[in-house]
């Protein structure tokens, strides 16, 4: 009676440490839930439940790794668990193995085939692989189980844009904004695909429009500034740049551009101080093509 009475109180103990666990992490209090977890394990080793927390929580503080090895423990444990192959999989997407990851979300899917995040994540690690066919299909499906998932459109927009489909990449980011209007990003990148069509104004709108709902992204501001460049809006395009390079001290193709709109305007020394600054800049990433063409650009001025 007494052995009994004593596994009574540890599972009800084991219970409630999951449960205050369970509250800390959905408070976003991830090393405070670990440290619940911690002690749900040293009173059952054998806790899918702990596991599958503990691993989730250092997901959420960048601990891939051992949140991997979490995972693999609640696999040991039990081999056709979805949620562990789901979870492992995005640690590993996050440790720029989607390879793996595509397989450990091919074991998920195995095991629980209405899952839209599952597919949605497959086809993130697809386009990593320059799959991108099959992640088209991955986000198709996550749609179709969830069609208000937004990010579902964004991606699939971005792989369409990656392929040279415009109009498509177009509708999505479309829908996007229905959804979500307040996601800089599909502004953006809407904006992008209008100019690839031949359209910069609309473009400039789009920007604009990401601009303001993000003002401190520098990549919105350059981009900005290409296509003021584009339209011959020089002195626009260097006030576009300049932003850029306050918010990004170190945006080496800013420098780049900015050199360029100041030889169109005919300010050669300022044109020179910044294609010498980017160059500056460029010698350290070790991005050799552009390296070439601002040494190209820089032995003119």
């Amino acid at each position: 009676m007494q052995n009994t009475k004593n596994e009574i109180e540890e599972t009800t103990s084991v219970e409630a440490s999951l449960n205050r666990a369970k509250i800390l992490y959905s408070d976003k209090r991830f090393e405070e839930a670990i440290s619940v977890c911690n002690e749900v394990l040293k009173m059952d080793r054998n806790s899918i439940e702990g596991y599958m927390l503990r691993g989730r929580a250092k997901g959420n503080l960048n601990q891939n790794f051992e949140a991997i090895t979490d995972f693999n423990n609640v696999l040991d444990l039990d081999n056709t668990n979805a949620d562990a192959y789901y979870y492992r999989g995005i640690a590993k997407g996050f440790l720029n193995r989607p390879a793996e990851a595509i397989g450990d979300f091919d074991k998920a899917i195995e095991s629980d085939s209405n899952r839209a995040g599952t597919y949605f994540n497959r086809g993130i690690a697809k386009r990593k692989q320059g799959q991108h066919e099959e992640a088209i299909k991955d986000f198709d499906k996550a749609i179709t189980l969830e069609r208000t998932y937004a990010m579902a459109y964004y991606n699939r927009g971005n792989v369409k844009q990656d392929l040279g489909q415009y109009f498509e990449a177009i509708y999505d980011y479309d829908k996007v904004v229905s959804l979500t209007p307040s996601f800089a990003d599909a502004y953006y990148h809407r904006g992008l695909a209008k100019d690839s069509l031949g359209h910069p104004d609309a473009c400039i709108s789009d920007i604009d429009k990401a601009i303001e709902l993000d003002p401190n992204k520098a990549e919105y501001h350059y981009e900005h500034g290409l296509i003021m460049r584009k339209l011959g809006k020089h002195n626009e395009a260097v006030r576009d740049f300049n932003t850029a390079i306050a918010i990004n001290p170190n945006y080496t193709e800013s420098y780049y551009a900015r050199g360029l709109s100041n030889i169109s305007l005919g300010n050669p020394k300022l044109a020179r101080d910044d294609v010498q600054k980017a160059l500056d800049l460029v010698e350290r990433t070790g991005d050799i093509d552009l390296e070439e063409t601002i040494q190209r650009t820089l032995s003119f001025l």
